[in-house]
């Protein structure tokens, strides 16, 4: 007999090999599927084949389902890690941004109060001026009418001193005069002033 594995039919039930009668005895059943002949109580070997296959097929999809998974898990925590980055990044961005325009508005403020400083200042500097301006002016003028007081009162002195003079020099050459007149002597007199004729005893 050849040694023809596929064609050997062995029963399972009795152990007989291609033996038609087993089928009649209800050893083999014919597969409905296959139309191949199988033990009462086996399965057929191609659809054992067929389910192994089949199980297979599906731990190998189960497989591929738990690769795929695991990659979108191993996918989803990389874009959570990179979106962590990048949003860290953006904070710290925008932490530099608030730095530079808090650090941009304490400039602005500081440059401002030394602007008000600086105008303050001039503002004291411009009213100290125009005060002194205004007291050395009412000084000078104070002054100025000090000498001019001072102007009109030696003047008025001098102007009594020579009314004085004057005054003095008449009496005493009207004096001198009337000695003249009395001593006989009028025509010789060299008095500067003029004569007058005052009666005697005046």
């Amino acid at each position: 007999m050849p040694r023809n594995n596929r064609s050997q039919h062995h029963c399972p039930v009795c152990g007989a090999v291609n033996d038609q009668s087993c089928l009649k005895k209800g050893h083999y059943l014919k597969c409905e599927i296959h139309g191949s002949c199988h033990g009462k109580n086996t399965a057929c070997v191609k659809c054992k084949q067929a389910e192994m296959l089949a199980e297979k097929e599906e731990r190998a999809q189960a497989q591929r389902e738990a690769e795929e998974l695991a990659k979108r898990q191993k996918e989803d925590e990389a874009a959570k890690s990179r979106k962590a980055q990048e949003k860290e990044v953006a904070d710290a961005q925008k932490r530099t941004e608030e730095e530079k325009e808090r650090a941009k508005a304490e400039k602005m403020a500081e440059k401002r109060r030394k602007d008000e400083e600086r105008k303050d200042r001039q503002r004291m500097e411009y009213e100290n001026f125009y005060k002194r301006k205004k007291e050395k002016e009412e000084k000078e003028k104070e002054e100025k009418e000090k000498e001019e007081k001072e102007k009109e009162e030696r003047e008025r002195k001098r102007e009594e001193e020579e009314q004085e003079a004057t005054n003095l020099m008449a009496e005493g050459t009207i004096q001198e005069l009337e000695e003249c007149i009395v001593g006989g002597s009028i025509s010789e007199c060299s008095h500067k002033a003029t004569p007058r004729l005052v009666p005697l005893g005046m």
